[in-house]
């Protein structure tokens, strides 16, 4: 009787710790698809800034060709002004106008050099980002099917666990099935532990000799001395 009670024990035991693994892994699914969903969502982001950034620029570059067009056209209008300039201080300053406009224009330049490289380079960005989003988006969804599939299977697993604890609980004693949900609530899920090594598998402390002994026997439930978990030999 006591032997059968204590194979019990030892079967919804590991049930038990079935089901909080295949629970876990059940929940780790919603946050597996999330993290790939975010994923996605980061590089159509960054696809899109791209974008953005990309009309940015060109409205810089035609900008700047305005504005380099008027500063043309001030020097050349400063350097009509040059020859008719009546006295050298208007001379001079006419030439101060010039060199002010040049040393713009050439400021000019360079900032469209500059956006004509980053418009370049982000138009290869782009080119780039939209294959990989591409590439990504169908993974996404390969992964999300597989994900989903392997969540169907580990439901119908929890199913059949959930069933078979059920049956091996109506075949124990309420009193031993009382003890035992009392020290798994105390226990953190694990109220039964195997002998390994003459030590308790769970706290690793040992079991006296004669503990070992009167447990194999089989005449009653023996119980850790330190983790007051039930103790069971498994041959």
């Amino acid at each position: 009787m006591v032997s059968e009670i204590i194979k019990l024990l030892w079967e919804i035991q590991k049930t038990d710790n079935e089901l909080n693994y295949l629970t876990k892994k059940v929940k780790e699914v919603p946050e597996k698809i999330t993290g790939l969903n975010l994923h996605l969502e980061q590089e159509i982001k960054n696809l899109e800034q791209d974008k953005t950034n990309i009309t940015n620029y060109k409205k810089e570059y035609k900008l700047a060709e305005i504005d380099l067009k008027t500063c043309e056209e001030k020097i050349a209008q400063y350097q009509i002004q040059l020859y008719s300039a009546k006295t050298n201080e208007q001379y001079k300053a006419f030439l101060k106008e010039i060199e002010t406009q040049k040393k713009l224009k050439n400021e000019i330049e360079d900032k469209m050099i500059e956006l004509l490289e980053k418009i370049e380079s982000t138009e290869q960005n782009i080119k780039r980002r939209e294959k990989e989003v591409e590439i990504i988006k169908e993974d996404t969804q390969k992964k999300i099917e597989e994900l989903k599939k392997e969540e169907e299977k580990i439901k119908e697993e929890i199913k059949k666990r959930e069933e078979k604890r059920k049956e091996l609980v109506s075949l124990l004693p309420t009193t031993y099935y009382n003890i035992y949900e009392k020290i798994k609530k105390r226990r953190n899920g694990i109220a039964v532990a195997k002998i390994e090594n003459d030590t308790c598998s769970i706290c690793f402390n040992p079991i006296p000799p004669q503990t070992i002994i009167e447990i194999r026997r089989n005449e009653k439930i023996h119980y850790c001395d330190y983790c007051g978990r039930i103790l069971v030999i498994i041959e």
